[in-house]
């Protein structure tokens, strides 16, 4: 009977540290995705912000639509504000 009790133990004892294993697994998987998430959001900090001049709104260079008018190079948030830039001009 006394063995019988002892390996009970022993397999809640395992089952116990095999659990809190997989809990820190997890939990430093997480950390290390919201890290890569950190580094991603500090690189888009501190790319370049231009102006669409057609809403106002600031859009960084590497996703900015870009048109190049009488010699100049403009910058638009989305096809719609390009467009509404054209239509405008003269």
């Amino acid at each position: 009977m006394k063995s019988v009790l002892i390996l009970i133990a022993i397999f809640f004892l395992v089952l116990a540290l095999r659990r809190a294993f997989e809990a820190k697994r997890a939990r430093s998987a997480g950390e290390a995705s919201a890290s890569r998430a950190a580094e991603t959001h500090v690189r888009a900090e501190s790319e370049e912000m231009v102006l669409d001049t057609v809403c106002g709104s600031y859009v960084p260079i590497s996703s900015a639509i870009k048109s190049s008018e009488g010699g100049r190079t403009v910058f638009f948030c989305s096809e719609e504000c390009r467009k509404s830039f054209r239509a405008g001009s003269p």
